[in-house]
């Protein structure tokens, strides 16, 4: 197309061109490689509106079915004014702002709507890219924010139907990227007030299309403007840089104006190296038979305090009355208060502590499941009916199966009184039975379902008034509890960006390859989120990291990565019985040195350092076999043969964590570079562990050099470089 029938507007790695006549997005093209992002017809629909019209189907607009189109050069871009869809009077108007001065491509979207008719969704920006990149599709992956990150490698393959999650919720942050080892396509929205979306990604025939979808407060506008812009831009390399391309803008929002080396709020003992154990208070018993083992649990954490050489935050799981997962009739929990009280006392006596999950705001109707039948209608139709969650039918909303884990249920709003009351009763119910810590389970990085009510004092559907809610809810609960103890710990199921300032920490699932949240065929996991936030915000590594007499190389590797990610070191063993010494030596070693590590200075940069770009070195592979959810049988997947993660704390101190998980022992020259310019002296302290015992070896190096560095199976090697003559004590 000639240039004059087209607009170029763009970045300095990115031009997109748009037609005068349509409107359309005719190219998406990488400034650098000349690669075209667009697949043919790729831009011709560039948003996608729904509108609710009452008694009949939503009604869903896109560019291809508008009526004068205007096509436009502004003072800083492009602009793109749609008057009318048709016979539909909704109006459009798109922005692109680029050139001089801007380091990515600005979108923006209003709406002009005289329908009638209720705005729902807006998906903006909508692009049709090809499937394949570049003739070898294999290295072809697609990033997502869903919980700690994943990648969907080769999505010609592996990506079928969608794959997305609300933010705020699963998706923990607000941008995505498809990318091969020769560039990458970025795409975030910049919203820094917690407003709902739909982030993830959806293969349409050969192509795959970004999903960013906005949901506006569900009402009948007559100007609405998308609240935040959407940036759009080229890069070339890894995830991690598109990650840093979002972390230069999250850096700035109010959810990280203090780091966690600053945050006085949090209690000290958090950052003490603790295994968090896992285990339900019903299950096997030692001799045999199932049963309640609350007067058991004491005792047998004792033991694993011993085997790791470390206290335990002991995670009591299937405490509830009435059986695990109901809500929220949870007291007095199972073996009555006094036996559950006796059990809290004896596990401070022994220095250790205890955490419960809440089931979020949960209110379970009816639950059938391994053995257990519970039905609790009649109190939620007399105390919480009112203030459930309530759907586009202007109906409470029911969840879940009866049969399932959570049952039947219903979600209480965030937004009314009855949510503060559940919980905050429910933690002061926890905190006197003497508890350390509760975590809000099951609302997803903060996530709720969207609410509908006309009645609960808030708008209708989308904007942000849920994560407000949400927020405000944290903040108040926290702050009622720490009135009450300074020690108390809230935390919350999976990261949320949006809620660092609000909580603790987070329970972090680093480690769940094949499984939720990181299911599916060709997921893999990346610590997307450590890698953005992990100087914010503290995580432990979940409820499920497996501690069992397995061999299986792949359970200790779960462990591996807990570590390597900055995790506080967990595993669970649920209702089996399964004293320490059972547990498989590999998983044993891993565990044993991690809490080792973290007690050394090394502990420092692993729990509130910041996570930077991957040493380039070429790290040899390692077949691993698991089952990922829903499969019949064992997949052997490839994984780093040597684990290796980089941190840094202020003052140009630097750190490298290294894990080999094979069979021998490994050699590799660590790349060492200046903290500033080169030529400068550096102080290398080598810490190296066997057997729970950490050694320390120093030497004076110019760089830039490389340093060899010698690896055990299963046992962490951290290498630390620090200015000469900036000595830290040990």
């Amino acid at each position: 197309m000639d240039a004059e029938e087209a607009l170029v507007v763009g970045a300095p790695r990115l031009e997109v061109r748009i037609g005068r006549d349509t409107g359309s997005i005719l190219s998406v093209k990488d400034r650098e490689t000349s690669r075209e992002w667009l697949a043919p017809g790729g831009g011709t629909r560039l948003y996608q509106i729904e509108l609710l019209r009452p008694g009949q189907d939503p009604l869903t607009l896109d560019l291809s079915a508008a009526t004068a189109v205007k096509a436009k050069r502004t003072a800083e871009g492009a602009q793109i004014v749609v008057e009318s869809h048709g016979d539909i009077a909704l109006g459009v108007r798109v922005e692109f702002i680029g050139g001089p001065g801007w380091d990515s491509l600005l979108c923006r979207l209003s709406l002009r709507n005289r329908t009638g008719y209720p705005i729902h969704a807006v998906r903006f920006p909508v692009l049709a890219l090809p499937v394949r990149l570049g003739e070898a599709p294999g290295d072809d992956r697609v990033l997502l924010p869903l919980c700690d990150g994943l990648e969907i490698h080769h999505p010609e393959a592996n990506l079928r139907g969608t794959r997305a999650g609300q933010y705020p919720g699963e998706a923990s942050m607000q941008f995505l990227a498809f990318y091969d080892e020769e560039s990458g396509l970025y795409l975030a929205a910049l919203d820094a007030e917690g407003h709902r979306k739909q982030i993830g990604a959806r293969r349409a025939g050969e192509t795959v299309e970004p999903e960013l979808t906005h949901f506006p407060v569900t009402q009948e506008w007559s100007e609405w403007t998308l609240p935040y812009p959407v940036f759009l831009d080229a890069f070339q390399g890894n995830w991690q840089k598109a990650a840093t391309l979002y972390r230069s803008w999250a850096e700035q929002q109010p959810w990280c104006r203090t780091p966690l080396r600053k945050r006085k709020e949090i209690p000290d003992w958090l950052f003490n190296p603790a295994l968090y154990y896992a285990v339900s208070l019903r299950g096997d018993l030692p001799e045999g038979g199932k049963g309640e083992r609350v007067a058991l649990v004491a005792n047998q954490v004792a033991e694993y305090q011993q085997e790791f050489g470390a206290p335990v935050v002991a995670m009591l799981m299937e405490w509830e009355q009435h059986g695990p997962w109901i809500a929220p009739e949870y007291f007095p929990p199972v073996g009555g208060a006094a036996g559950f009280q006796d059990l809290i006392r004896a596990l401070k006596k022994g220095g250790n502590r205890s955490l419960l999950f809440l089931s979020g705001l949960k209110w379970t109707l009816r639950k059938s499941h391994a053995g257990l039948d519970y039905e609790d209608e009649a109190d939620f139709r007399q105390q919480a009916e009112k203030w459930a969650i309530v759907g586009l039918d202007g109906q409470p909303q029911r969840f879940g199966k009866v049969d399932g884990d959570t049952g039947e249920y219903a979600q209480i709003c965030p937004a009314t009184p009855l949510a503060r009351t559940l919980l905050s009763n429910a933690i002061e119910q926890c905190q006197k039975m003497g508890l350390d810590a509760v975590q809000i389970d099951q609302i997803v990085g903060g996530g709720m379902p969207p609410c509908y009510s006309q009645a609960h004092g808030h708008p209708p559907g989308g904007g942000n008034w849920s994560a407000r809610a949400v927020y405000t809810l944290f903040e108040r609960l926290r702050k009622e509890a720490r009135s009450r103890n300074k020690e108390f710990v809230l935390l919350m199921e999976e990261p949320g960006e949006y809620f660092i300032p609000v909580v603790d920490g987070y329970h972090a699932r680093d480690y769940a390859e094949g499984r939720w949240p990181r299911s599916g065929s060709g997921v893999r996991g990346v610590p997307l989120f450590t890698y953005v936030y992990h100087d914010y915000c503290f995580g432990y590594g979940g409820d499920s990291a497996p501690l069992s007499p397995s061999p299986s190389r792949f359970s200790a590797y779960q462990h591996a990565l807990n570590l390597i990610h900055g995790k506080m070191p967990a595993g669970a063993v649920w209702g089996r019985w399964q004293p320490p010494a059972g547990i498989h030596t590999s998983q044993r070693s891993v565990l044993r040195e991690s809490l080792a590590l973290l007690a050394s200075p090394a502990g420092e940069f692993l729990l509130k350092g910041k996570r930077l770009p991957d040493l380039p070195m070429r790290l040899p592979k390692l077949s691993l076999s698991l089952v990922p959810a829903g499969a019949k049988a064992p997949e052997e997947r490839d994984y780093p043969r040597v684990l290796s993660a980089s941190y840094e704390l202020p003052g140009g101190r630097l750190g490298h964590l290294l894990i080999a998980m094979g069979d021998e022992r490994e050699r590799l020259d660590i790349p060492i570079k200046a903290s500033g310019l080169p030529g400068q002296r550096l102080r290398l302290n080598l810490y190296q562990l066997e057997n729970g015992k950490v050694t320390l070896q120093s030497e004076t190096v110019m760089t830039p050099c490389v340093y060899p560095v010698n690896l055990s199976p299963f046992s962490p090697v951290f290498l630390e470089s620090i200015p000469a003559g900036w000595e830290i004590p040990w």
